[in-house]
């Protein structure tokens, strides 16, 4: 039986007319999901998770896994809307503050994979279990703070009508 694999491609032809058949479907379903505004729409949102897949396919690559991604970006989203609170003069410092927690736990992943010689799995599991709890206690389970203006255009603003954080994710 003949295949779509074709070997400078891999896995990928099929996965592409899977996409290509479930847009066909979302077309016939919802008449304006194929519209130029909806598609840069579903590009702004799927943008903050392009971003981190890169950095998560660095991991892949390594022969890695970090389960625990998804949990640090919502404390660090958390840690920069409560020192932001709305003011582009506190940017710099609230970058500064999110990198030293990002870091903070991918150093202590890391140390634990590579020198404790924890399983990466049940490491960055456990440590995304910590990340939540550190995130609920933070916050105090409610939301708070609030976007700067550069960070709100760097989220949904638009540059020559394209979506920013699509550019940022293409770049």
């Amino acid at each position: 039986m003949k295949t779509l694999r074709n070997p400078a491609l891999g896995n990928t032809l099929p996965i592409i007319g899977l996409i290509v058949v479930l847009l066909i479907i979302a077309a016939c379903i919802a008449r304006g999901f194929v519209s130029p505004g909806n598609i840069l729409n579903l590009m702004r949102l799927a943008a903050p998770l392009g971003i981190i897949c890169i950095g998560q396919t660095l991991v892949i690559l390594s022969a890695g896994v970090d389960l625990s991604v998804g949990s640090v970006a919502i404390l660090i989203n958390i840690v920069a809307a409560n020192l932001l609170q709305g003011e582009d003069a506190r940017n710099p410092m609230a970058l500064l503050a999110c990198l030293a927690v990002a870091v903070a736990v991918g150093l202590v992943n890391g140390i634990a994979v590579a020198w404790v010689r924890i399983n990466p799995f049940v490491m960055t599991l456990a440590m995304s279990s910590v990340v939540q709890g550190a995130a609920l206690v933070y916050s105090g389970g409610a939301a708070g703070g609030a976007a700067s203006p550069l960070v709100k255009y760097l989220g949904v603003g638009t540059l020559f009508g394209m979506p920013v954080a699509m550019l940022i994710w293409i770049v």
